[in-house]
């Protein structure tokens, strides 16, 4: 059984490659075709920051009730509606396309329910993540 490596996922999906392949094609060493990678690379980062915020401060910051985050999860979420893949002609979603709407979802209706109507002045979103829960049955295990 074969397991995704995260650290090399988030290395690829990082600010640096969009960066980095995003000035290329600026300057004409990788053919415009690969802007769209580019901006595909940010949005996912993008996306990962928004979904692991684990302080208040940064460059990450937290969701409020009127921060620009909010809008940018909306927006994330509108693209990420429209992935598809295509396999000989035909068009398919992945449930991970899937998964990552209904997580941005989720984020989106917890803030509405915790900070908007709640007795939250902010919400990290990272404390929702699975990592926690690993770290909690590290301490329990040991």
């Amino acid at each position: 059984m074969t397991f995704l490596q995260v650290n090399l996922a988030s290395q690829v999906c990082s600010h640096s490659m969009y960066a980095g392949i995003d000035t290329l094609v600026a300057l004409g060493k990788m053919r415009q075709e690969a802007k769209m990678t580019a901006d595909f690379l940010k949005m996912v980062n993008d996306t990962f920051d928004l979904l692991n915020g684990r302080a208040y401060g940064g460059s990450i910051h937290p969701l409020t009730k009127s921060t620009r985050e909010v809008d940018r999860l909306d927006s994330l979420k509108e693209q990420a509606e429209q992935w598809h893949t295509k396999k000989k002609a035909v068009k398919s979603r992945p449930p991970c396309f899937e998964g990552l709407v209904q997580a941005i979802n989720a984020v989106i209706s917890l803030r509405v329910e915790l900070v908007d109507n709640g007795p939250l002045k902010f919400m990290l979103t990272g404390r929702f993540n699975q990592d926690c829960l690993e770290k909690l049955f590290s301490q329990v295990r040991a």
